[in-house]
């Protein structure tokens, strides 16, 4: 079942893709808790569509049957949400009773190749935005991950990486994207520090070609529903980093993600002494911005020691237009740079990354409000 037709929204790209079918997780109970709470979530992509903003070039009398449209949405979605409430409050209730809990836990996923052998040579990292419902449309201007996950799939395999870490992306979404993927990628990981009941976790996502010789999630200082974990993997000749720092503008989140980094720091620090002969590559959405003047977050988080950042661009990684245009906002908060690839000083032979910024929503229909980064370990 898909959303409403809604015209105008040209970042939704709803008419030139169909939604993907929610993928089967290795797990016939979670297969079930997923399907329960399904209709709560395709309820609230209902609702998020009644919000969205009727494009002000539409003639008079369009403007006029769009505007019904989405008020039809919107009050459809509070009644199928109401309805499918108890769908969800039993898939909430079964993965309370069954779901890992701790925020070290983590759900691996197998793939259909062997794993290779041998140094992990490039890295793919992007926040996908692929929370539930319409959280992509509230938060990144985007059409529900549903309907991104065919795009996703095909733009992450034409750059053919080794490895994969995704941020914001959510248990259906990973499962149905790590449908697209098991084909090519030997192991990965999702659910990690998995919340039962709310079903929110770290967002974390990985993927892996190359062998994989232990994981450890390592839990970060946490003040929402999203669950802020650095996951550690580790591989032959290194171990490749990922997290998703806090989020917001305020004095107060900037200090949280002070201490985040302070955390990741020192359990770097322990990765060294124990493995000596292993670089480390931290990459991700870390929240601080970065313009290239003294005194920007990034000169005051503690990024600037310990680590070696060898991408010297200032180019933005993540926009907010699109949830400006979505929602008909004139004003919103400029573009950032808030995405790393960042090597640890004095850790194994590795001496120097070479990042790549791609465009995910510049110049085609939008499949991110943030840029890939491709990274090549040298």
């Amino acid at each position: 079942m898909s959303i409403p037709s809604i015209s105008g929204n040209k970042n939704l790209n709803i008419s030139a893709s169909q939604p993907t079918e929610l993928g089967f997780p290795q797990s016939l109970i979670e297969g079930l808790i997923l399907r329960l709470v399904f209709p709560t979530h395709l309820s609230n992509e209902w609702i998020g569509y009644g919000f969205t903003a009727t494009p002000l070039e539409t003639e008079e009398t369009g403007r006029f049957f769009e505007t019904a449209k989405r008020t039809t949405s919107l009050v459809l979605g509070h009644i199928a949400g109401l309805i499918s409430a108890p769908l969800w409050l039993l898939g909430g209730g079964i993965d309370l009773m069954t779901t890992p809990k701790g925020q070290s836990s983590y759900t691996p996923l197998k793939g259909k190749p062997e794993p290779v052998k041998g140094s992990v040579n490039t890295i793919f990292s992007l926040n996908a935005c692929m929370f539930w419902g319409a959280l992509p449309m509230f938060f990144g201007g985007l059409s529900p991950a549903r309907y991104r996950i065919e795009e996703t799939a095909d733009f992450i395999l034409s750059h053919n990486p080794d490895f994969i870490c995704l941020q914001e992306v959510s248990l259906p979404a990973a499962y149905s994207l790590w449908d697209k993927l098991k084909n090519t990628y030997a192991s990965g990981y999702t659910g990690i520090s998995r919340q039962p009941l709310i079903m929110m976790d770290s967002g974390l996502f990985i993927a892996s070609k190359y062998e994989i010789l232990g994981v450890e999630s390592v839990p970060l200082e946490t003040t929402g529903t999203i669950r802020r974990n650095l996951f550690c993997v580790e591989t032959a000749s290194s171990f490749i980093l990922t997290t998703h720092l806090e989020a917001g503008y305020s004095v107060e989140d900037k200090q949280i993600r002070q201490r985040q980094v302070a955390a990741i720091k020192e359990h770097i620090e322990t990765l060294k002494k124990t493995h000596p002969e292993k670089s480390i590559v931290l990459v991700g959405d870390l929240n601080i911005q970065r313009d290239g003047s003294n005194d920007d977050e990034y000169s005051m988080s503690g990024l600037t020691s310990g680590f070696e950042n060898f991408n010297k661009s200032l180019e933005p990684t993540c926009t907010n237009r699109l949830t400006a245009e979505l929602f008909g906002r004139e004003e919103y908060k400029g573009d950032e740079h808030i995405d790393y690839a960042l090597l640890a000083s004095g850790a194994g032979p590795v001496r120097s990354l070479e990042t790549k910024i791609v465009d995910t929503y510049e110049n085609r229909a939008p499949i991110s409000d943030h840029k890939a980064l491709i990274v090549t370990i040298s």
